[in-house]
């Protein structure tokens, strides 16, 4: 989630969350979009004038590698070496990447001389 600050032409302002990238936000609230905000008894159609982007990109313990400018998200992280570098495939800038790996153990008790669940 993305916390977001939209203004309007009539000096409204809104602070909402919202999924998706940076790209993705600011193509749904692109400058000039016209939006509904009336309370639902009556229409007010303001236009968008902008829109900051309130929150940081988390990058950091994810499952997947995600750009941390624009939080494009790549599926096939496990393509990529440990540390590498890689071009976003959205904003298309360069960022680092360092792959954590993490070990766990499972133990299993022993009866009659045989391991279970091995």
């Amino acid at each position: 989630m993305r916390a977001v600050k939209v203004t309007f032409s009539d000096g409204d302002t809104i602070t909402t969350d919202i999924n998706g990238t940076d790209i993705e936000i600011k193509e749904y609230y692109k400058i000039g979009r016209v939006f509904n905000i009336g309370n639902g008894l009556l229409d007010r159609m303001v236009k968008v004038v902008s829109v900051e982007i309130l929150n940081d990109i988390e990058t950091s313990y994810q499952n997947y590698i995600t750009c941390p400018y624009c939080g494009w998200v790549d599926k096939e992280s496990w393509r990529h070496s440990k540390n590498d570098q890689l071009t976003c495939k959205d904003c298309n800038r360069l960022f680092k990447i360092k792959r954590d790996e993490v070990i766990v153990y499972s133990t299993f008790k022993i009866s009659r001389g045989k391991t279970n669940g091995i």
